[in-house]
């Protein structure tokens, strides 16, 4: 390389679970990739979800919601709306507002409620849906290091891995390496909160232009 020229990111896999478990990050906030923190990859991030033809604000607004069976607390965490306070701010509020009524114990919860599946439902939907996004997610290279939640490195882990599977999901077909997807899609397979059948079919049709793996 030319002096002072920077190398391309490497187009390395996810690193095992067991090494990155090592790095645990602050709470809340971005993820990093590459050494830099990516807005677009924070659950709390604000922006416009449709799903089963409701509104949301965030992943993170939706993953919350979903996890109570009472309609009425479902409803009462969708109506929270973000505050104008730029966008990191926003979404740092916003995010802990609903995050902390998704910790509710008085209200009945979803029996059949699977995380890392609603997790991963919410975040595909997302970058599908906000192009914006989606081009700032495929452009990033190697492994992720998704920010803690809840203090739960292993949520932490998993909430990566569905970064970087939607990720290669969503890169155009020249670039997608389907081994890579192959192997996050068993690996998600594993989990009791998570069913692959179930996730498919509570995709919606992908925007115009945009084909699925």
């Amino acid at each position: 390389l030319a002096q002072g020229s920077t190398p391309a990111p490497s187009r390395t896999r996810p690193l095992p679970l067991a090494l990155r478990r090592k790095t645990v990050v602050g709470m809340g906030g971005p993820a990093v990739c590459g050494g830099q923190p990516h807005l677009c990859m924070d659950t709390f991030a604000i922006c416009r979800l449709v799903i089963d033809g409701e509104e949301w604000a965030s992943v993170e607004q939706y993953h919350q919601a979903s996890k109570f069976a009472d309609k009425a607390y479902r409803k009462a965490i969708q109506a929270v709306r973000p505050r104008r306070l730029g966008l990191k701010l926003s979404a740092a509020q916003h995010g802990t507002e609903v995050e902390s009524m998704g910790n509710s114990e008085e209200h009945e919860r979803d029996p059949i409620f699977r995380a890392l599946e609603n997790l991963y439902v919410a975040s595909r939907i997302k970058f599908e849906q906000n192009l914006h996004l989606r081009k700032q997610l495929v452009e990033t290279m190697g492994p992720i290091q998704a920010a803690a939640t809840c203090g739960d490195a292993e949520w932490q882990l998993w909430n990566a891995r569905v970064l970087e599977r939607v990720r290669e999901e969503l890169r155009p077909a020249p670039e997608r390496d389907d081994e890579l997807i192959e192997g996050l899609r068993l690996e998600f397979q594993r989990r009791e909160d998570y069913d692959e059948d179930s996730a498919c079919d509570r995709l919606p049709a992908p925007p115009a232009g945009l084909r699925r793996p």
